[in-house]
């Protein structure tokens, strides 16, 4: 077995997916476990028991990986606050570090994602691309001229809690109107899939008109063909773009990776270090 191996975890709000990714990012193992809910001490074991299941006994294991749902200080290691997980101020990278050994990289999971799509995946040869996560919330990230916009604070791409509609219906996050109450998993509890595509355009423009990429790659559980999303969003979206008659528009494309994209990207950005 090769020695160049990776660990990549991904953390949402109901499932810890762990794989164990050699050099050329091929998955060589995988394994699940849902996420404990309400008790941070109880996800970090979740975590740290993913990890024991992966780790081989015939390589060694250069790094660890995290892509956790949540506003992430990647320089820090902490996960500053997440809607969807009992996370606040909590220095994940550093537990982790002390309870497994291994040199370990937190990341934001759609950031995560986003990575293993621009360089394995839906986005692979577009150096301009936005990473929309379309799940039980919305993340995101955004390339540019091929390398992750990461913002000052590393907190670029929170794109599902842009407010879209003033003193709005409420989101976990404390504030109202957030995108992603009106477009997700979680929005479908209140509204149709015609709607939701609906929101998405309105969104997708707004991305498009701050970010010009050349492809918006749309991931998550909804960010599959069976929705139809994207062909809603696409044919919505110059009723929502200034100028979008006299504009190229951006390829809109469903991620390729499927499930696997957060965990995979986790693993990548741990080999980078």
């Amino acid at each position: 077995m090769t020695s160049a191996l990776t660990l990549g975890v991904d953390v949402g709000g109901t499932k810890i997916l762990g794989l164990l990714v050699d050099a050329d990012g091929a998955v060589l193992a995988e394994h699940r476990a849902p996420t404990p809910a309400g008790d941070a001490r109880a996800i970090e074991d979740a975590l740290v028991e993913v990890v024991d299941e992966l780790r081989p006994d015939d390589g060694p294991v250069t790094a660890l990986g995290i892509g956790a749902a949540g506003l992430v200080d990647g320089r820090r290691g902490v996960v500053l606050h997440s809607a969807h997980v009992p996370w606040r101020d909590e220095p994940l990278r550093d537990r982790l570090a002390e309870r497994t050994g291994l040199p370990v990289t937190l990341d934001n999971d759609a950031t995560a994602a986003a990575w293993a799509e621009q360089r394995y995946g839906a986005g692979a040869g577009s150096p301009d691309m936005v990473f929309v996560a379309l799940g039980t919330g919305i993340g995101g990230a955004i390339f540019s001229d091929g390398r992750l916009v990461r913002g000052r604070n590393g907190l670029a791409g929170e794109f599902g809690h842009v407010q879209v509609v003033p003193d709005g219906r409420p989101c976990p996050c404390g504030l109202r109107g957030c995108w992603e109450r009106y477009c997700s998993g979680t929005a479908l509890e209140v509204s149709t899939l015609d709607e939701v595509g609906h929101w998405l355009a309105v969104g997708l423009a707004g991305l498009v008109a701050a970010f010009d990429p050349d492809v918006v790659v749309l991931g998550g559980g909804l960010g599959v063909p069976d929705t139809g999303l994207l062909a809603m969003a696409e044919a919505r979206l110059p009723d929502h773009l200034t100028g979008a008659a006299h504009r190229p528009l951006p390829r809109l494309a469903y991620a390729a990776l499927g499930p696997r994209a957060g965990a995979l990207g986790a693993a990548g950005l741990a080999r980078q270090g």
